[in-house]
């Protein structure tokens, strides 16, 4: 029997909706047919999937890549011997690591389950959204490990760039605050490339983020409250003094001192909010983490009762958190976050 005789092929689905991709000059139908049309054989084909974070493209467009390769590869081996086998075998494969580190390490492990080829992707940025893909059959096991046994035209894909990021909690003293994870998200999706989502397996995420709120409320002395302390002190001493001259019976005396009195000096001060947030994009694939620390406050009358003082505060929360989620967004995609996103938050 010769080396190509009966292929099978592993394969994981993706599991977001396809982005939409055009194609130039060949289609991803076309590089099934050019890997397919120089094998046969007893050997059985794995397509490792795409690595997102080296190849600077979004899980899900990943995902999307693979699906259609394999559905290619499927339909370039109807009518003919080769065929298939059910993809959840690949799928066993992969648990058993979280991500493939590299294309050598994960011909092995797919080399210990019985697959003796490795279909291999390769993904070049051009520009924006549109990027160059190409793919090549590579022997995992015995006398054609290590060699290329045929190879495709890239052809140029067109998909909008967008990154799945999954929001892990905003928390306050390690406690999560889900009333505020709204907020977080109205920041993120300031940027058009993020997309929130609630799905939580790796494969189709690329960040996790995640924000710690920490706060104070203060006393803040005002130019006002500074001024009638003064006043108070001045006048209550020339009314003791005058006291003293006349043994406590000086009405101008009593006058000075009931004039400092309602100089109260604590009308005058503020109660000062102060409010920093700090968030983390961790990036899925490879563990990287950026980070964006925002703070705002707000001065609130000094007599704010207490409900007043939460409703405040509550507010400059919402605020610093859109702050530093549309910060942390930009950080990510290499821009540069706005300059004075923190001037509405100050009275």
């Amino acid at each position: 029997m010769g080396i190509f005789n009966k292929v099978r092929f592993y394969a994981i689905v993706g599991f977001l909706a396809l982005p939409a991709m055009g194609a130039h000059s060949q289609s991803i139908g076309d590089m099934a047919k050019q890997l397919t049309a120089p094998l046969s054989g007893d050997y059985k084909i794995a397509v490792q999937p795409v690595n997102h974070v080296k190849s600077g493209i979004s899980a899900s467009a990943a995902s999307s890549l693979l699906e259609r390769l394999t559905n290619s590869l499927q339909k370039s081996l109807s009518g003919s011997s080769l065929s298939l086998v059910e993809r959840a075998k690949l799928a066993q494969v992969m648990q058993e690591q979280e991500e493939f580190k590299s294309e050598e390490e994960f011909s092995e492990l797919l080399a210990s389950a019985g697959a003796d080829i490795l279909v291999v992707s390769s993904i070049s940025r051009i520009e924006g959204g549109k990027f160059e893909f190409s793919a090549r059959t590579v022997g995992a096991s015995g006398k054609i490990a290590g060699k290329v046994l045929s190879a495709t035209e890239p052809i140029l894909i067109n998909a909008p760039i967008q990154y799945a990021v999954s929001v892990d909690g905003v928390r306050y003293k390690g406690k999560i605050k889900e009333a505020y994870s709204d907020s977080l998200v109205a920041g993120l999706t300031q940027v058009s490339e993020i997309k929130i989502t609630e799905k939580k397996d790796i494969f189709n995420i690329d960040y996790k983020v995640s924000s710690e709120i920490e706060f104070l409320v203060s006393v803040k002395e005002t130019e006002k409250s500074l001024e009638a302390k003064q006043s108070q002190g001045a006048m209550s001493g020339i009314g003791k003094a005058m006291g003293g001259m006349t043994g406590g019976d000086n009405p101008l005396g009593a006058m000075f001192a009931s004039i400092g009195q309602s100089n109260n000096a604590e009308d005058f001060k503020k109660k000062k909010i102060s409010v920093t947030v700090i968030t983390k994009m961790k990036r899925v694939g490879d563990g990287k983490i950026i980070i964006a620390e925002n703070s705002g406050e707000k001065l609130i009358p000094f007599t704010s009762e207490k409900a007043e003082v939460s409703q405040a505060l509550k507010g400059v929360i919402r605020k610093v958190l859109r702050t530093s989620g549309e910060e942390v967004a930009l950080r990510t995609m290499g821009r540069t976050p706005k300059k004075g996103g923190d001037g509405d938050l100050l009275d």
